[in-house]
């Protein structure tokens, strides 16, 4: 860490010298810190069902996985798609939410000068699309993505649909942080495909998750915003593009109510027991002004372009399912689900663990197989 960077950190959380330790290990974060594997998940297949988690390391328990049925996993690729079978497949496009980025640290508990210094990074900054290279991916975690992960600590689409079935599923994470809904179309579309091809000699996976829009609604005022038109023209060829594969069904989320997050997270404490809050450091970092430092008429502006991303999603999927049919649904219970200071990472930004579970938990109940989950499973919280 650069001495200029030690100055940013020490105004973040307003520390004198004093403040420093003098060994980088005499203070240690108390965020526990999911289990990390040297291969990338995003692009490589895993071969083993992960177990559920058990009591001591996570809140929710799940009933014994029922015996599943044959078929699912065992039928030939060119064998008819029925509505009713679980995927063998699954892949998820979208930003730094659903890379799962910061997803390992937890604002309420992090409390270490190594923590802080992510906060200084380059990387840091790609992940809002700003800065060069590729310092960004190593601040994701896609195994605590709210579609794909695999970590034992969420409960994930992915998970879910492996209890479900008993059978591993192909996974792949092609979210990029800092990606608008132009860059899931010129860049991460190209990569599933290749991806999909190579594994399955088809230009997509059975099932597809998206959410997108984050970074097209963060910009320097809200004249920097994508229009409208131009986002939902971008969403509609992504789920065009997908869907000419007969196989594949795909799940669009609606955006989260993120413009709310400056009135229910900026008062909140960036590191406890630190004294700065979190518009402290939206303001030093510069983190997405139009929705964390925009105010009067800017800031209704804001808000109106997020309701008007959301209609015109479900524009998109309304047009679709007229020629696809029930091959493409809308996840619309994460625009009103309640995301708040308890569900951000050290960024008070992006979200910690908790916060991926409200999105996996408010989009999973508009997936095909909840019910059939459901009437299987049970939550003890």
């Amino acid at each position: 860490m650069t001495w200029g960077s030690t100055v940013l950190l020490a105004s973040l959380v307003g520390l004198t010298a004093c403040d420093i330790p003098v060994s980088s290990t005499a203070k240690k974060s108390s965020a526990a810190t999911p289990e990390s594997s040297t291969t990338d998940t995003r692009k490589f297949p895993r071969n083993t069902i992960l177990l559920p988690p058990d009591d001591s390391t996570d809140r929710r328990t799940a009933a014994p996985t029922p015996t599943p049925s044959p078929s699912p996993s065992d039928r030939p690729l060119d064998e008819p798609f029925h509505d009713t079978d679980p995927p063998r497949s699954i892949a998820s496009l979208g930003d730094s939410i659903t890379a799962g980025a910061l997803a390992n640290l937890d604002r309420r508990t992090a409390t270490s000068l190594g923590t802080l210094g992510i906060l200084a990074s380059e990387g840091f900054l790609q992940l809002f699309g700003k800065g060069s290279g590729n310092l960004a991916h190593d601040l994701e975690h896609p195994d605590l993505s709210w579609s794909t992960g695999d970590s034992s600590k969420l409960w994930t689409h992915a998970r879910r649909l492996e209890s479900l079935t008993g059978r591993a599923l192909e996974i792949g994470n092609f979210a990029v942080s800092g990606s608008e809904a132009s860059d899931v179309l010129d860049k991460e579309i190209p990569e599933l495909q290749a991806w999909s091809r190579r594994m399955f000699n088809t230009d997509a996976p059975d099932y597809v998750t998206l959410l997108i829009g984050a970074n097209d609604i963060c910009a320097e005022n809200a004249a920097g915003m994508t229009p409208t038109a131009d986002y939902k023209a971008r969403v509609q060829s992504i789920a065009t593009t997908l869907l000419a594969n007969s196989r594949t069904r795909m799940l669009i989320s609606a955006l989260p109510n993120i413009a709310s997050l400056k009135a229910k997270a900026e008062s909140a404490r960036l590191l406890p027991p630190f004294y700065n809050q979190c518009r402290n450091l939206w303001e030093t970092l510069n983190v997405c002004p139009t929705l964390t430092r925009s105010t009067g008429a800017e800031r209704e502006l804001v808000r109106q372009r997020v309701r008007d991303y959301n209609t015109a999603l479900s524009e998109v999927v309304a047009e679709l399912r007229a020629s696809k049919g029930d091959r493409i649904r809308l996840a619309t219970d994460t625009a009103e689900a309640d995301y708040n200071q308890n569900h951000v990472s050290v960024d008070c930004f992006h979200p910690n663990p908790d916060g991926q579970q409200l999105l996996s938990d408010n989009t999973w109940s508009a997936t095909w197989w909840a019910a059939d989950y459901n009437a299987h499973h049970r939550y003890r919280e």
